[in-house]
């Protein structure tokens, strides 16, 4: 079901964390240290070579609950039965004032309250986060496959946010399920468990280059005993 990603840096964390996954896990080494591109390439591979109806990317500095692998499994039948084809399991606190309840256990990202990220070329391009975090999603194989072809005929989308991958994922999911352009999302279809069954770790500087460790970063609803 997972796929573990991770930078030459970090590899000691991600085996730690493989070792409290249940197997097979796949674990993606990014070399180049090109988060989009990495991330990518594990929803491609997960896909052709992982086993079940979803497949999850997690990164290396995810913290789990306890008893995740049965946590998740719960999850996601819930999901199935709720007709969820992207879920989250994490959403860090700068995101939380932006969600809205659905049901008692999960929530959505609000996209009409939601901040804009702007383009880096100055082109004036915004996106908004539907997803909140990329630190452990799971997809519905017949959703996550076709992410690599989306990512391939929005390259010039990827060049100009060259530090952002979860945003424009969370553009794919909410494009693909809606038959709508980029430019015309309104609904968003990513849903978040409530409460997040992993931590992302703060005392460990983001490999995207931000020279601090936001507490804002960690988890809004995090607990080890979540449900």
């Amino acid at each position: 079901m997972w796929s573990v990603i991770t930078i030459p840096e970090r590899e000691p964390l991600a085996d730690e964390l493989i070792a409290r996954l249940p197997q097979p896990v796949r674990k993606v080494l990014d070399t180049r240290h090109n988060l989009q591109q990495n991330h990518i390439r594990a929803w491609r591979e997960a896909c052709a070579e992982l086993d079940g109806d979803w497949v999850g990317v997690i990164q290396e500095d995810a913290v789990l609950c306890d008893d995740f692998d049965r946590k998740v499994r719960n999850r996601l039948a819930e999901a199935d039965r709720l007709g969820y084809q992207a879920v989250s399991l994490f959403n860090g606190r700068k995101s939380s004032p932006y969600l809205n309840p659905v049901g008692e256990r999960w929530a959505q990202i609000d996209l009409a309250r939601m901040w804009e990220i702007p383009a880096e070329d100055g082109s004036g391009w915004k996106v908004k986060p539907a997803l909140p975090g990329e630190l452990c999603v799971l997809m519905r194989r017949g959703l996550a496959v076709h992410y690599p072809d989306f990512a391939r005929r929005h390259e010039d989308l990827y060049a100009r946010f060259p530090r952002l991958h979860d945003a424009l994922m969370g553009l794919f999911i909410n494009s693909h399920l809606s038959g709508r352009p980029i430019e015309e999302i309104e609904e968003n279809h990513v849903y978040v468990a409530i409460p997040n069954l992993c931590d992302h770790r703060i005392e460990i500087p983001s490999s995207l280059g931000h020279t601090n460790n936001d507490p804002r970063r960690a988890s809004g609803t995090f607990s080890p005993e979540a449900e």
